[in-house]
């Protein structure tokens, strides 16, 4: 556990019922895992930050060579692209694309 009180392996899902509006989020989260993935072929994992309040945690998508962080606010670049920051600050634990996308329709009440 993180001293903010976010598991060290927390995912968007472990966190869902704190962040500030669930689907504008995970939305914007969404989007820039898809992006990456287009951009790069290659399956993509989102990381969640585990130093903040779960309110609105930074991401990072990672693709194989290539990492995007981002900010939980609005979603722009945090750092520069493959700036790996100290890993401590990121959750163990891995989200794929399409659990993201399926956390997704969950919200939005289409499973």
């Amino acid at each position: 556990m993180s001293a903010r009180g976010i598991p060290g392996d927390a995912t968007i899902a472990s966190i869902v019922s704190k962040l500030g509006d669930r689907d504008q989020y995970v939305s914007h989260v969404y989007h820039n895992a898809k992006k990456a993935q287009k951009a790069h072929g290659a399956p993509v994992l989102v990381r969640i930050g585990v130093t903040g309040t779960g309110d609105m945690p930074h991401y990072r998508v990672e693709a194989p060579g290539f990492i995007t962080t981002h900010r939980g606010d609005n979603h722009s670049f945090l750092f520069p692209p493959n700036d790996r920051l100290d890993e401590g600050n990121w959750s163990s634990s891995a989200m794929p694309l399409a659990e993201v996308e399926l956390l997704l329709k969950t919200i939005r009440n289409k499973v």
